[in-house]
C-alpha cells in the first residue's frame, strides 16, 4: 500500500545536473520553474521503505502532453495532471499539487474521493542535497493526509522537478520517517540522460 501511494505521489509530481538545463527567463509561470514537464522529460527514483528495508526503482516520464493535460507514467501507471492560471492539479482528483503564488507559508485544502488534507510550502532553500548532489533554489511542500495519518514532504528543485519525497507516519503523535524517494537520474531529452 505504502509504495502505491508514493507512485501515486510521484504521478503528482517527479541526481544530477542535465547536460541542458531548461531555461526559464520568464519567471510568471512559477511551476513551470518548479516543476518542468514536456513530451519526453524524464526521472528516475530510488524508492526505500525504512520499515521492511526494501528498495526499488521507480520510472517517471511525461509520455503526452495535448494543450494544458500532462499524461504522466509512473511505473507504467498512467496518470494526469492539468495546469491552469492557478497551479498543477491531479485530473482525477481535481486538487492542486503546486499552486500559485510560490512563497513560504502559501497553503490550500483540498477534499476529493474521502480524502481531505492541508498543502502548505514550509520552506524555501537556498540549496538540497540528495545523494550527494547538491540542487539549488528549492521549495518544500508539505501535504498533510487527514485520516490516514500521513505527511508527504516533497522536495522541489529549480529547473528539475521533485528530487526528494519523504512519507512520514503521524499515528504517534510525532512523525516518523517511514520511506524516502530519492532522484537518481533524470534526462529532458530522449539523447540525455545524465547521473
Amino acid at each position: 500500500m505504502k509504495k502505491v501511494l508514493i507512485i501515486f505521489c510521484l504521478g503528482t509530481l517527479f541526481c544530477a545536473c542535465p547536460k541542458s538545463i531548461p531555461e526559464h527567463k520568464d519567471i510568471s509561470d512559477e511551476i513551470e520553474v518548479y516543476f518542468p514537464l514536456k513530451s519526453g522529460y524524464a526521472w528516475h527514483y530510488l524508492y526505500t521503505s525504512l520499515q521492511d528495508n526494501t528498495s526499488s526503482v521507480i520510472k517517471t516520464e511525461v509520455v503526452g502532453v495535448e494543450n494544458n493535460e500532462y499524461k504522466i507514467s509512473s511505473n507504467n501507471v498512467i496518470f494526469y495532471f492539468i495546469k491552469d492560471e492557478n497551479g498543477l492539479k491531479k485530473k482525477s482528483a481535481g486538487y492542486y499539487i503546486l499552486k500559485k503564488s510560490i512563497h513560504k507559508g502559501e497553503f490550500w485544502k483540498y477534499e476529493s474521493g474521502g480524502f481531505s488534507g492541508t498543502i502548505t510550502i514550509t520552506e524555501i532553500l537556498p540549496e538540497i542535497k540528495v545523494r550527494e548532489k547538491n540542487f539549488s533554489n528549492c521549495i518544500v511542500v508539505e501535504e498533510i493526509i487527514n485520516n490516514q495519518n500521513a505527511l508527504l514532504k516533497t522536495y522541489y528543485a529549480s529547473n528539475v522537478g521533485p528530487v526528494l519525497i519523504e512519507e512520514y507516519s503521524t499515528a504517534g503523535g510525532k512523525p516518523l520517517l517511514i520511506s524516502r524517494t530519492e532522484l537518481l537520474v533524470y534526462s529532458f531529452s530522449k539523447e540525455e540522460t545524465t547521473e
